[in-house]
């Protein structure tokens, strides 16, 4: 799931670490295969970890038993609620843990061992704790075998319903491996659809033979890169981290349990066949299911005209309730990531129809109502949202989102502290600094607001353009509407400089434009562009514009895309005009829009900017 933002740069976390198979001497249970054979071993292995924080709680898998002694296995981020802080990861020290086992019985914990002791390292953790009761352990898979299409079972304990901590109810979630991350930060390379919730981080993943493929603990979380919602990349799945990866780095520290050879494994466990193929041939897709499967993998790798094709196929042979409404949940973020808005929403009101409480079609179909300007119907499904998971941050971002351009500042502020009270309890740290950095903006928005109270008409329309006014001062950029100067905070897109607003075309234009470089006011040269990526499309374009703009400006900013190499030798020390750089932007429109496949266009925010300044419309933005 995506944020709305206000300003953040951030990646989706992925990497798989490569390592040679060990047998490790945990004694294992009786392999299971069936579904319901799967749902009852997890529910034996997995068990609560809460707090006497405000973490509404987390999941661990047994693994070891020596003596009286448990290990667990579990995400770092559920027993560290660490201290926000640049450098080595620090947890408090004040919180007290402890275990809950299926029994009902909960334990101290008698160790907990970081395995994450900076920032990138991978988000594991174990604990122990004493008990003289027989439980289960883990039988540990090989995670290298994973293939992609693998039907997966999540366990772990969500906050659901308005229950927390010891009152978590435990849930076993089924999906498919849809990729194998190749740069994952964290640890987290094991991407799957399985649907998951607060409350599930540092439970057990298992493979189709009841084995421990992983331990979960990231959700859909890709953040945009730039201060607009349309920014958003979403995957549409969550991710653990390979259980070869625990085996790799477990003898590197003090209380990891005891390594042996291969024949333990075959002294402590009981191999039954498989029952049922659980692989998909995705070159031969034959059911509905299949063709899922096959739309997974296609939508991990970014192609999502063809996921959209496979899941449309799995649609059409009438597939089951879950199969019917993950594809519906993950065609609608397919679009999403098309911008086809309307699209997505059709989708995600058939998801609502299948099941009403799923929140995460809500939070969705809010994104894309609101990029189609429905702000109220946006408000409205982010609510639902939030009342059906109290725990789903990004909603209440992008709740706040739309709060502050209405100028609730107050339960903006209120929603973002949520939000990053979450996202610290759920170990998120780049995330949690955004939110915090969305609470400064809100700040800085209420500082200024008694100013601005006065229901000033054009005050209200820079509020929309999301620009910060403040006090006028050389630092500031000044907008002159209707005759009276306005002052805000400079932006990506609007740099130092006095603007008049052009009311009838709604549009700024710079009071002292740079030079025009030749009568016709024509470009020199033809432009050929090569982006094929709304990224780069969006750099490409920012660096038009802000040669537009003013040279000295563009200068001392530099370029941040790599299109156009030859064009800005030419300009770089003239500048464009505003026919010039208009030729420009319609070139990109015409080449984006006629030799790509799928069409591109640039975030919302920057077109709406783009409209502004040069009175263009793309045509995604023109009414039917």
């Amino acid at each position: 799931m995506s944020f709305a933002s206000f300003n953040f740069p951030t990646k989706w976390l992925g990497s798989t670490l490569i390592v040679t198979l060990l047998a490790v001497s945990f004694p294992t249970i009786v392999t299971a295969k069936s579904k319901s054979e799967i749902a009852q071993t997890a529910k034996t292995l997995t068990v609560q970890i809460n707090s006497n924080g405000n973490s509404p709680g987390g999941s661990g898998v047994i693994v070891a038993r020596d003596g009286n002694t448990y290990t667990v296995i579990t995400a770092n981020h559920v027993v560290c609620d660490a201290i926000p802080r640049p450098g080595s990861v620090v947890c408090r020290q004040d919180i007290v843990y402890t275990v809950r086992t299926y029994t009902g019985q909960e334990y101290p914990l008698s160790l907990v061992e970081h395995f994450q002791q900076h920032p990138n390292d991978s988000d594991l953790a174990i604990v122990t704790f004493e008990s003289s009761e027989e439980y289960p352990v883990a039988q540990l898979g090989n995670s290298e075998q994973a293939a992609i299409a693998s039907d997966v079972y999540v366990a772990g304990f969500p906050a659901a319903f308005g229950k927390t901590g010891a009152q978590r109810d435990f849930t076993l979630t089924t999906g498919a491996v849809a990729s194998l991350a190749t740069n994952a930060i964290n640890g987290y390379s094991l991407i799957y659809d399985a649907r998951t919730k607060t409350g599930m981080s540092g439970g057990p993943v298992f493979n189709s033979e009841g084995q421990l493929l992983g331990i979960h603990g990231l959700g859909d979380t890709n953040i945009p890169q730039t201060g607009n919602l349309s920014d958003a990349q979403k995957s549409g799945f969550n991710a653990g981290i390979p259980i070869n990866t625990f085996k790799q780095l477990c003898p590197k520290f003090e209380h990891c349990p005891t390594i042996q050879e291969n024949e333990e494994k075959t002294r402590n466990s009981v191999e039954q066949p498989t029952t049922e193929s659980t692989v998909t041939n995705l070159d031969n897709p034959q059911s509905a299911r299949d063709y899922y499967k096959k739309g997974l993998s296609l939508q991990a790798r970014g192609d999502y005209q063809q996921a959209i094709a496979q899941y449309t196929q799995a649609l059409q042979l009438a597939p089951d309730r879950s199969t019917a409404l993950s594809t519906f949940l993950n065609r609608g973020s397919a679009y999403l990531n098309l911008q086809n808005w309307q699209a997505a929403i059709d989708d995600y009101d058939q998801a609502l129809k299948i099941d009403r409480n799923e929140a995460t079609a809500y939070n969705e179909r809010g994104e894309a109502r609101q990029q189609l300007g429905d702000l109220e119907g946006a408000m409205s499904d982010y609510t639902q949202a939030i009342n059906l998971d109290p725990n789903l941050s990004y909603a209440y971002n992008n709740r706040a989102f739309i709060l502050n351009r209405q100028g609730d500042l107050a339960r903006a502020k209120a929603d973002l502290k949520k939000a990053a009270e979450l996202l610290l309890a759920e170990g998120q740290r780049d995330q949690y600094q955004i939110v915090v950095n969305n609470i400064e903006t809100v700040e800085r928005n209420q500082r200024v607001q008694p100013e601005t109270a006065n229901s000033d008409p054009n005050l209200s329309l820079i509020q929309q353009w999301e620009l910060n006014s403040v006090p006028c001062s050389d630092r500031a950029v000044s907008i002159f509407i209707d005759g009276k100067e306005y002052c805000t905070e400079p932006t990506d897109w609007l740099s130092l400089g006095k603007y008049k607003y052009i009311r009838n075309d709604d549009r700024l234009e710079p009071i002292t434009k740079p030079p025009a470089t030749s009568n016709s006011q024509t470009l020199a040269i033809s432009p050929q562009f090569t982006f094929t990526s709304v990224w780069d499309y969006g750099n490409c374009l920012e660096d038009i514009i802000q040669l537009y703009l003013g040279v000295d400006q563009f200068k001392q900013r530099g370029r941040i895309g790599n299109c156009l190499a030859d064009v800005f030798e030419i300009y770089q020390n003239q500048g464009l005009s505003q026919v010039q750089a208009l030729e420009l932007i319609r070139a990109a429109d015409k080449y984006a829009t006629s030799q790509l496949n799928p069409s591109l266009y640039p975030p919302q925010g920057q077109r709406r900017r783009i409209n502004k300044m040069f009175g263009f419309t793309y045509q995604i933005d023109k009414t039917p």
